[in-house]
């Protein structure tokens, strides 16, 4: 029996960097393409990013899981759970045999065992051989949680668990990636993963999807203008630099986003430029407001664009 493994979206309407519908997207054509080739789908937490997301991407989501036809079982995440248990997907698919919610309570399919959100630092006790899904916190990455040496003591043949955004084996632990949803997550390649329960396999698979860059510069060395294209970034410059040449020079490589500028000077950074859009009437719009130009400076340059 082969298993669609996927973690931490983090899917959410109001999406600075204008992702929510690249990942409803890529979870469409990920689910198309593998509901041929597995029997089940596990979601291990974060599936949405809020608690209470809005209503109508909540049932775009239950509609996408639905039409896959597959038993989904969908782990609470530290984001997506009210009180460990509730989750915004909860009242669509009550009397639905196919898809089941799974709080801190574990429940157990065989020899795997299923477990959502339950503060990240307990895993339940468990028989010689089964396999964990989960939403744990692993102290050797994030400073708090299990670690990695108590986890690789348990009764377990394998622990896949979400929360951690990278993915990564070491051991037995393997921890299932994300979709890239902040800064936080610069360096990550959205994957998920696809495991074997016959032969006690797993692959990883890699998403072609927006990763988060930071471009360095100081004096005229540029670094990472190579992983501008296709990608959300963010400039942190060195004083002096041309605030308006380093933009220029990165928005015609094509990024999918340009954030921001920061411009250390005196050892303290400096936002300079603050970019939600590519818009040329809100780049004046901000330029006015740290400026403080008068209404009438502004209404001259709008008039100019």
């Amino acid at each position: 029996m082969k298993i669609l493994v996927l973690s931490d979206s983090h899917i959410k309407t109001a999406d600075r960097y204008g992702l929510c519908e690249l990942k409803i997207d890529k979870l469409t054509k990920i689910l198309a393409h593998w509901h041929e080739q597995i029997s089940a789908v596990i979601v291990t937490g974060d599936l949405f990013d809020k608690r209470e997301p809005y209503i109508p991407l909540v049932t775009k989501i239950a509609e996408i899981l639905a039409g896959c036809h597959k038993p989904t079982y969908i782990l609470s995440g530290n984001h997506d759970s009210i009180e460990r248990e509730f989750h915004p997907l909860s009242p669509y698919i009550v009397g639905t045999g196919n898809h089941k919610i799974i709080g801190e309570e574990p429940l157990r399919i065989e020899n795997l065992i299923l477990q959502g959100w339950n503060g990240g630092a307990t895993i339940p006790e468990c028989n010689k051989g089964d396999v964990y899904f989960g939403h744990l916190n692993l102290a050797d990455c994030i400073g708090k949680g299990l670690t990695l040496e108590e986890l690789e003591a348990t009764n377990y043949k394998r622990i896949f668990t979400g929360d951690l955004h990278d993915h990564f084996t070491k051991g037995k632990v393997t921890s299932i990636g994300c979709f890239p949803s902040t800064f936080s997550d610069e360096g990550y390649v959205a994957s998920y993963l696809v495991y074997d329960t016959l032969g006690d396999t797993f692959e990883h698979f890699s998403l072609e999807f927006p990763r988060f860059v930071t471009v360095t510069v100081d004096g005229n060395n540029w670094e990472n203008l190579d992983q501008v294209a296709g990608n959300i970034v963010r400039i942190k410059a060195t004083y002096p630099c041309d605030k308006d040449a380093a933009v220029e020079k990165v928005l015609a490589l094509r990024p999918h986003k340009f954030t921001r500028i920061t411009i250390k000077k005196n050892l303290v950074e400096q936002e300079v430029t603050k970019l939600e859009t590519l818009s040329p009437l809100e780049i004046i719009t901000e330029e006015a407001r740290t400026q403080q130009w008068s209404e009438e400076q502004l209404t001259l340059a709008r008039e100019n664009l």
